[in-house]
C-alpha cells in the first residue's frame, strides 16, 4: 500500500505479510523526490513493484520501483515533450506482459 500524506506532499508505504501490517509506515519521499499531490498507483511487473504518481508541483507523471530491497534513488519522469500529463493520480496495471499506465489527459 502506498499513499500521499494528508499533511504534505510526501509519499509513504506499508507492507502486509499475510498476517500483519508493519508497525511503522515507511517514507518513500527523500531529498525532494517522490512528492505528489494525489495518491500514487502501484502494480507488480517483472518482479518489481512499480509506483506511478502525479508531481506535486505540476501535471507531470513520474515513476519509481521497488526491487524488494530499495526504491530507485532517482525517480523517472514519464512526461516527455509536453505529453502524458494528468490533473489526477494515474493508475497502473500489468496486462498481457506489459505495464500499462492509465491517466486522465490534462487538456
Amino acid at each position: 500500500m502506498a499513499y500521499k500524506s494528508s499533511s504534505n506532499s510526501d509519499t509513504w508505504y506499508n507492507v502486509f505479510d499475510g498476517s500483519n501490517w508493519l508497525s511503522q509506515d515507511i517514507k518513500i519521499t527523500a531529498n525532494g523526490h517522490t512528492k505528489t499531490s494525489a495518491n500514487p498507483a502501484l502494480a507488480v511487473y517483472n518482479n518489481k513493484l512499480y509506483m506511478a504518481y502525479k508531481s506535486s508541483s505540476n501535471t507531470d507523471i513520474w515513476y519509481n520501483y521497488f526491487d524488494g530491497n530499495n526504491w530507485l534513488a532517482q525517480d523517472v519522469k514519464i512526461t516527455k515533450y509536453g505529453s502524458i500529463k494528468t490533473a489526477r493520480g494515474p493508475a497502473l496495471t500489468e496486462f498481457g506482459g506489459f505495464l500499462c499506465l492509465i491517466y486522465r489527459d490534462d487538456s
